[in-house]
């Protein structure tokens, strides 16, 4: 039931899942329970859900096990297709960690039609062009 309820409804979820989905998001001298990753990546699926695509940092939570050091991915946001349809330019970002063992998520929502300001660019071949300055008036003149 919650699966079909999943697949008509706009859908996000994040936090600690406590578990790596790949062994890529482990470093670290201990086995890992690739029955547990099989199990999630399952859950992951039969829920037709998928990652939000990450910057910064690979791993999200960093802890001491057995004096040796080792470092997860255990922080994700989870979305359907409707959440993809709905806003395509998603994205999530691996902060820095301050007060706790875990990576904040900062999510930033943009839709479709949500344009980014392209950069300025000036290349210096235009000076010697005598049409340059009417050019940039004309431009200036117009209408925003």
């Amino acid at each position: 039931m919650l699966s079909r309820w999943l697949d008509h409804t706009a859908v996000a979820g994040r936090g600690d899942f406590n578990i790596i989905s790949t062994l890529a998001e482990y470093t670290g001298r201990a086995a890992q329970d690739l029955g547990a990753i099989s199990d999630f990546n399952g859950a992951i699926s039969g829920c037709h859900l998928q990652e939000l695509p990450y910057s910064e940092s690979a791993y999200t939570w960093s802890g001491v096990r057995a004096g040796t050091r080792i470092w997860k991915r255990l922080d994700r946001v989870l979305i359907n297709q409707h959440w993809l349809e709905f806003l395509p330019n998603t994205s999530v970002q691996h902060l820095n960690r301050a007060a706790s063992d875990h990576s904040p998520l900062l999510v930033s929502l943009r839709s479709a039609d949500a344009s980014i300001p392209k950069p300025f660019k000036f290349q210096s071949f235009w000076v010697p062009n005598p049409e340059l300055l009417s050019t940039v008036q004309s431009s200036w003149d117009l209408p925003t």
